[in-house]
């Protein structure tokens, strides 16, 4: 990632390899078309300066009215929905005027075989047709290092009563995953994707088909990330054929804040579980002969029996205790893991290697 910011690399896709690859070669201001979703990708990640020096000069959406430029050049980013597919045909139906001369469209995500059809479909949207690509670009980066998938509904359809029911129960999981899978693709990475997969039998079983339909919600999502990365690796010499990293799948059952903001050093350890006053702890020790006498640790210079003055950082040095690293073992009970090249998936498997 360009300075260790996946916002940087968010804006350099979307300003260099989408709109200024169409300026350049062009040589013209274009339109940008956007939607409900993608306007909000790029407002997170570009200014309206900076889109200017793309060669933008009309930001307008997709689904409001517009005014025809039947002169002008227009740029699509558009999510690959049945409605955005439609909207775009409807544009050029009109063979004495269209609404733009000619076009570039970009998906923000992969686009299904069928509304690819239905645009080869349409010969007067084929005739002004310059481009079309799929950017992978389906996430909002809020921060350089932190990003949603603006799923915001998640939580009501996947643990709602009688979820696993619902129609937007599968809708939702495949968001969610075609989402993620953008993420990786825009980083030209494969994850090692370890989840947490269902308990085995323990006498204990789900009494509905929602709650086991939400236990297995962490794997659902790694096997459609999987699934729909491998289609991409097989289409784009970009994403390796080996695993560059890890992508740690859990579901809301397991709390991921606590390792996070606590500490991980002996000296946070020290203040957890030993008796102390401040930042000094008391202690007595004992020698063949006896009693040897008491003492104490602590950050204002206490003494020790025999030694100089310490405190709890020169005592407890802030050594971390560790990290994750590919291929490294499981992290809970029941947990797998899905590599690149992996045929498929088996509850409480260990890992899926080529």
């Amino acid at each position: 990632m360009e300075g260790g910011s996946f916002r940087a690399e968010i804006r350099k896709r979307l300003l260099e390899d989408m709109l200024g690859a169409v300026h350049e070669a062009s040589k013209q201001w274009s339109v940008l078309v956007v939607d409900e979703l993608t306007v909000r990708i790029l407002s997170k990640a570009c200014t309206m300066t900076e889109l200017m020096e793309a060669g933008v000069s009309l930001v307008e959406h997709l689904h409001i009215k517009r005014q025809p430029m039947p002169n002008a050049s227009v740029i699509y980013f558009i999510r690959p929905t049945q409605k955005s597919v439609n909207q775009l045909i409807e544009d050029f139906a009109s063979e004495k005027k269209p609404m733009y001369q000619c076009a570039s469209v970009f998906f923000c995500s992969k686009i299904r075989p069928a509304l690819l059809t239905s645009i080869k479909s349409a010969p007067k949207v084929l005739e002004r047709l310059v481009d079309l690509k799929e950017v992978n670009v389906e996430v909002l980066a809020l921060e350089p290092r932190v990003f949603v998938t603006e799923n915001t509904d998640a939580l009501r359809v996947l643990y709602g009563k009688n979820a696993a029911q619902s129609l937007r129960f599968e809708m939702t999981i495949e968001s969610i995953a075609t989402r993620l899978a953008t993420v990786f693709a825009s980083l030209n990475e494969f994850p090692s994707i370890r989840f947490a997969a269902p308990k085995a039998s323990s006498g204990t079983q789900p009494t509905t088909d929602t709650e086991a339909a939400r236990s297995r919600l962490a794997q659902q999502v790694a096997q459609r990330v999987h699934a729909q990365l491998s289609t991409l690796q097989s289409q784009s010499a970009s994403i390796p054929a080996h695993a560059t990293c890890d992508l740690l799948v859990v579901d809301r059952t397991l709390d991921l804040v606590a390792p996070v903001v606590h500490e991980l050093t002996y000296e946070a350890m020290c203040y957890d579980l030993l008796p102390h006053e401040g930042d000094s702890f008391s202690y007595a020790t004992t020698t063949q002969v006896g009693r040897g006498g008491e003492g104490s640790v602590g950050g204002r210079g206490a003494q020790l029996p025999g030694d100089g003055s310490y405190d709890l950082c020169r005592v407890f040095p802030r050594t971390q205790l560790g990290c994750l690293t590919p291929g490294s073992p499981s992290l809970a009970p029941g947990s797998a893991s899905l590599t690149p090249g992996s045929a498929s998936l088996a509850p409480g498997s260990a890992s899926l290697t080529p």
